[in-house]
C-alpha cells in the first residue's frame, strides 16, 4: 500500500486540477459573511489525478440526496450545512472517497486512478556517443515530462512519450544533459548540455531526427549542493536519497542512492543551467512489527552552491484501533490513529486483502479518528466475514481538509510541490461475519 500511495510518486505524473486554493477549514469561506452559520451551496467537480472529469458517478453530502456527476465532472448541492461529509461513489470500481469535515463551497474531489485512454507519441534521434557516460534526453512541456537515456556506443535515443488526458499534442523544450557518475550512481561530472526549443509532438505521431552534434552542447559548469537530514529519532534509518534537476514543478531525476547505511547528510555535483533548481528526496524506515512505518520528505528550489539546507523527516503515524488482526469489524467501529509530527491531513485507506472481496475506502480527514461508512443502500456495503487491511498516510504541509479537496493536494501527493508523507503501514482485520 506504501507503493501505491506514492506510485505516482514514484508513480503516483500529469496535468492537474485548476481550482482555487482557500482558507484552512477553521476559517470562514472567502464568499460567505464573517461568522456565518447560514447554509451553502456546494458547486464541486470529480476528477482523476490528471484533472480529466470523471463524469457519471455518485456523489452524496451526508444527509442529503445523492446526485450524478455531469459530463465535466461537476455537481451542484445546496443547503448544505457547514462542516459537512462528501462521499463519491464509483460503483463500477467499488470505490468509495470520503472527505470528512469541510467547509468550502468548490472542492474538487480527487479519484486517485484514471478515466481517460492512453494517448502516445514517440522521439527518436542521436547525440554524440559517450561510452562510460550517462547521456540523458528529455522532453518538458507545463507539467509534463518524458525522458530516456541514450545508448552509450551509438548515442541512439527514444523517448516514448505516453500519457492520460485531454491533450493531442504539447509543445515544449528537448534538452540534453551528459554525466559521469560514481560507484553510487551519483553524478560527478558535467561536459554536454543543449537543447531544443518549440518541438510539438503529438498523439499517435512519431518524430524523427531531433539530433543533437558535438557542436551543439555546451560544457556546463558545476556547483554543488550539500545540506544535513535530520531523523525523527534514531530508531529511523535511511534507505533512499534522490537528486533532482527542477524546471519549475517538473524534476528530473539525476541520480540516487540506496541501502540502509546511509549518512544524515549529502553533498551532490550539479550543473549551472538556466533556469534550473534542484531537489532531494529523503526516504526513511522505521522497522515494527507487524509492518514497517515509513517516512519521507521531497525538497524543492535547491539553489546551486547552496550548503545550508536542512531536511526534517517526520514521525509517522501509529495504528491503534481496530488491532491488528482484529475481528467483528463493521460500520460502527472507530478507527484510531496516533499522528506523527508532520501535521497535515490523514489519507486512510481501507480496502479488502484479496482484490474484488469488497468495496475499498479512501477517506480524508483533518482527525485522528474515522469509520466507515454505511453505503449499502448504494450497493457498497461492507461484506461479511473478509479480510481487509488498513493504514493511513499523512500528507503535509497541508493546512486543512479544505486544501486536500483542492489542488494543494494533487501537487504535493505527486511531488510537484514541497513536502512529506509519512506512512503507517498497514494492520489486517477480518469484517463481522
Amino acid at each position: 500500500m506504501f507503493i501505491l500511495r506514492l506510485k505516482s510518486a514514484i508513480i503516483l505524473c500529469a496535468a492537474f486540477l485548476t481550482l482555487l486554493i482557500v482558507m484552512s477549514c477553521d476559517e470562514d469561506s472567502p464568499n460567505e459573511p464573517n461568522g456565518s452559520s447560514q447554509t451553502i451551496t456546494v458547486n464541486g467537480f470529480v476528477k482523476d489525478a490528471n484533472a480529466e472529469p470523471v463524469a457519471g458517478v455518485t456523489v452524496i453530502i451526508k444527509g442529503k440526496a445523492p446526485t450524478t456527476t455531469d459530463a465535466n465532472g461537476g455537481f451542484s448541492i445546496s443547503d448544505v450545512t457547514k462542516p459537512y461529509e462528501i462521499r463519491v461513489l464509483m460503483s463500477t470500481q467499488q470505490v468509495a472517497i470520503i472527505y470528512q469535515g469541510l467547509t468550502r463551497s468548490d472542492p474538487s474531489l480527487l479519484y486517485f486512478g484514471d478515466v481517460a485512454p492512453w494517448k502516445s507519441a514517440t522521439i527518436t534521434g542521436i547525440v554524440p556517443p559517450a561510452v562510460g557516460k550517462i547521456t540523458e534526453v528529455f522532453f518538458i512541456s507545463g507539467t509534463k515530462v518524458f525522458y530516456t537515456i541514450a545508448d552509450e556506443a551509438t548515442g541512439s535515443y527514444t523517448i516514448y512519450a505516453d500519457w492520460r488526458g485531454s491533450e493531442n499534442s504539447f509543445t515544449g523544450k528537448l534538452q540534453v544533459l551528459r554525466w559521469t557518475q560514481n560507484s553510487s550512481g551519483m553524478p560527478v561530472q558535467y561536459d554536454a548540455y543543449g537543447y531544443e526549443d518549440n518541438l510539438t509532438i503529438s498523439a499517435g505521431g512519431t518524430f524523427n531526427n531531433h539530433n543533437f552534434t558535438a557542436g551543439s552542447l555546451t560544457d556546463p559548469a558545476e556547483q554543488n549542493i550539500s545540506g544535513t537530514i535530520v531523523r525523527p529519532s534514531s530508531s529511523y534509518e535511511l534507505f533512499g536519497k534522490n537528486l533532482y534537476l527542477n524546471f519549475g514543478s517538473i524534476a528530473v531525476n539525476l541520480g540516487g542512492e540506496s541501502g540502509v547505511s546511509l549518512t544524515d547528510n549529502f553533498s551532490y555535483v550539479v550543473p549551472s543551467l538556466a533556469g534550473a533548481t534542484f531537489g532531494v528526496d529523503v526516504w526513511g524506515v522505521l522497522f515494527t512489527t507487524p509492518n514497517s512505518r515509513y517516512t519521507a520528505y521531497w525538497k524543492r528550489g535547491i539553489a546551486g552552491g547552496s550548503s545550508v539546507t536542512t531536511i526534517n523527516l517526520s514521525s509517522s503515524p501509529q495504528l491503534n484501533l481496530p488491532a491488528h488482526n482484529g475481528s467483528g469489524i463493521d460500520t460502527t467501529t472507530q478507527f484510531l490513529w496516533t499522528k506523527g509530527t508532520g501535521g497535515g491531513i490523514s489519507y486512510v485507506i481501507i480496502e479488502p486483502t484479496v482484490s474484488g472481496m469488497g468495496p475499498t475506502f479512501y477517506i480524508f480527514t483533518g482527525e485522528n479518528t474515522t469509520s466507515i461508512p454505511n453505503l449499502a443502500p448504494q450497493g457498497l456495503g461492507l461484506p461479511s466475514n473478509v479480510a481487509y487491511t488498513w493504514g493511513v498516510a499523512q500528507y503535509f504541509p497541508i493546512s486543512s481538509i479544505n486544501d486536500a479537496a483542492s489542488t494543494s493536494l494533487i501537487q504535493l501527493a505527486y511531488r510537484q510541490t514541497e513536502g512529506g508523507m509519512a506512512d503507517s503501514g498497514e494492520f489486517t482485520f477480518t469484517t463481522k461475519p
